[in-house]
């Protein structure tokens, strides 16, 4: 696996950054590694969702024999943040 290397992150943002992550039992790296996971699934998600999105617009094209359909400009997807599971108190 490739190295990464972050530079001028300020060290109360990494001091905490280490916090956090020892908190969930984790090295620094482990989280890190995490977060990187968790872009790149979301990355993939849109993609998909996109892809299904043009796929859907031509079948509709040629069902509804609309030449335009496929040229007009298509929705972007934002991303959707999980909801906590966790009770508050």
């Amino acid at each position: 696996m490739p190295d990464l290397m972050i530079h001028d992150v300020p060290e109360d943002a990494l001091e905490a950054f280490e916090a956090h992550a020892n908190r969930r039992g984790q090295s620094a790296e482990a989280a890190v590694l995490e977060l990187i996971h968790a872009a790149a699934h979301e990355e993939r998600l849109m993609q998909d969702l996109e892809r299904a999105s043009r796929a859907a617009e031509k079948v509709h094209a040629a069902v509804y024999k609309d030449p335009d359909a496929a040229a007009r400009p298509r929705r972007r997807y934002r991303s959707v943040q999980p909801t906590p599971t966790g009770r508050r108190t």
